[in-house]
């Protein structure tokens, strides 16, 4: 099923997806999707995002066929202004689709359907990612102003992040700092090792508490690196628990046991804000059970 429409005369001049976003009232990163999956013709030719209008031109829109069993995933949202949404982030759940290479629920499906406005469609409102399995708060942009402001904000480490992390054995000290550069695996290329000339990582924790067999520990990252808290504790000799890829599976727990618990950082509008995330169910039934063991 397609429909035709004219763009108006008083768009000449345009970028052509400025132009489709003003017409279809939809997103401009919206309209680059429609325009890549080449869905929209202009006078019966394909045409790029880029491309200039002269107005009058008929604009032709086929709709999507819909996809079966495939639709954006339904997350809390713990803080909103006009430029940033906080969500509490389930595990289990990938960021963007690009992480897999196959179209499944994501955070950036969810972004999108919240109407946020981005160029990049494959990761519309992220500014920073969780592993898959990694639970808690996650920042979103609303705008490409916003998204620039807040990825700025990470590179220059000012966002603060805190996580809670069960990691196996007992760590000789209550609080410590790793500093230990990462790198990517040289045999396996979906994991992350501590290696000489990797990128520096620095990983702070305190002990709050210590378990059968395990520490409950508490994380602040001064680096962000891929893997960073599972490749330190592991490397460490205590991998966090439930964590396949570096450690072992837990009986008991069908995921690891990680969650980003809080974020601070300034908004652009300049407010300082900080959001919490609970600590999901099936982590607090585990610690339950760990504590009740004689």
């Amino acid at each position: 099923m397609s429909q035709a429409q004219r763009i108006p005369e008083s768009a000449a001049g345009q970028r052509l997806d400025v132009a489709l976003s003003q017409l279809l009232g939809q997103t401009r990163s919206q309209v680059q999707r429609m325009l890549k999956e080449q869905r929209v013709k202009v006078d019966s030719e394909l045409r790029p995002a880029k491309w200039q209008v002269e107005g009058g031109e008929q604009i032709t829109v086929t709709q999507p066929e819909p996809q079966v069993g495939f639709e954006a995933p339904d997350l809390t949202i713990l803080y909103e202004d006009d430029d940033v949404m906080a969500i509490d982030k389930p595990a289990g759940l990938v960021v963007h689709d690009t992480e897999t290479g196959r179209m499944q629920p994501t955070v950036a499906a969810f972004a999108a359907a919240q109407g946020v406005e981005d160029d990049d469609d494959d990761r519309q409102g992220i500014v920073h990612r969780l592993d898959k399995d990694t639970s808690g708060v996650m920042l979103l942009a609303k705008n490409p102003k916003a998204k620039a402001y807040l990825q700025q904000q990470f590179r220059e480490r000012k966002v603060d992040k805190r996580y809670i992390a069960l990691v196996r054995g007992r760590l000789n000290e209550d609080e410590a700092t790793i500093k230990l550069p990462i790198g990517r695996n040289r045999t396996t290329p979906i994991k992350r090792a501590v290696l000489p000339h990797g990128r520096q990582a620095v990983t702070h924790y305190q002990v709050l508490e210590r378990l059968a067999g395990a520490c409950l520990v508490s994380i602040g990252l001064e680096t962000g690196r891929t893997h960073q808290i599972r490749v330190h504790f592991a490397h460490l000799g205590h991998p966090v628990v439930g964590d396949t890829l570096y450690g072992e599976p837990t009986p008991g727990l069908n995921r690891q046991f990680l969650h980003a618990e809080q974020i601070e950082f300034v908004a652009p509008s300049g407010k300082t804000v900080k959001v919490s995330s609970p600590l999901p169910q099936e982590l607090s039934d585990y610690l339950d059970a760990l504590r009740n063991k004689v």
